[in-house]
């Protein structure tokens, strides 16, 4: 059945769409709220954590009979971490850099939690893409020292995950979204793009 408009249960982006435009608004010039941004940061990080280990595949609504009448596109894994940082870290940057310092913490969390290299060369994009705004806008100093210890422990759990990947790739398994184990390395088709470390001061 296709409903009238979209509905959390059915669509993930647009529960993350409610939690951005909240951070949103905190951070804007009338509220002024970073305390309320930094709690909206970390309750995308508890969905982002969990939709890390799920599939993100192309629906299908049948008939009776199993003919495909209609197929609806999904959003993946990348797209939603792309759109939740990009966000956030721009609304952030110039008011707020420890809002944008914040979802460092987040990133390293769902690296661990990513499934396949696809997922965690996304968290490697934007962790470099958090590090090169923050480098840009936050002052010399004691702030600007604590991302970059930040961002040091946000990549060595990145890399950790890498290795532990490495060592179980003779029986790559891995949990599919109803608890079934399948061997799929790299889920829903997401193809990995290169990535390098943000060095520029």
């Amino acid at each position: 059945m296709l409903l009238p408009e979209r509905v959390s249960e059915l669509d993930l982006g647009f529960d993350i769409r409610h939690l951005i435009d909240m951070a949103n608004r905190a951070i804007g010039t009338t509220q002024n709220d970073a305390y309320t941004a930094v709690q909206v940061v970390h309750h995308l990080t508890a969905v982002l954590s969990d939709a890390a280990r799920r599939s993100f595949t192309m629906r299908q609504l049948r008939d009776d009979g199993g003919q495909a009448l209609v197929s609806i596109p999904i959003m993946n894994f990348p797209t939603h971490l792309r759109v939740v940082c990009s966000h956030v870290r721009k609304g952030g940057s110039e008011r707020h850099p420890w809002v944008t310092l914040e979802l460092l913490r987040p990133l390293g969390a769902v690296a661990v939690s990513s499934i396949g290299e696809p997922r965690r060369s996304a968290v490697d994009r934007e962790l470099n893409a958090v590090v090169s705004d923050a480098r840009r806008t936050m002052p010399q100093g004691d702030g600007l020292y604590g991302m970059e210890r930040t961002a040091a422990e946000a990549w060595a759990r990145l890399e950790l995950a890498r290795v532990g990947t490495r060592a179980s790739s003779r029986c790559p398994e891995r949990l599919g979204t109803d608890g079934v184990v399948t061997t799929s390395s790299a889920p829903d088709h997401e193809a990995a793009a290169p990535t390098r470390r943000s060095t520029s001061r």
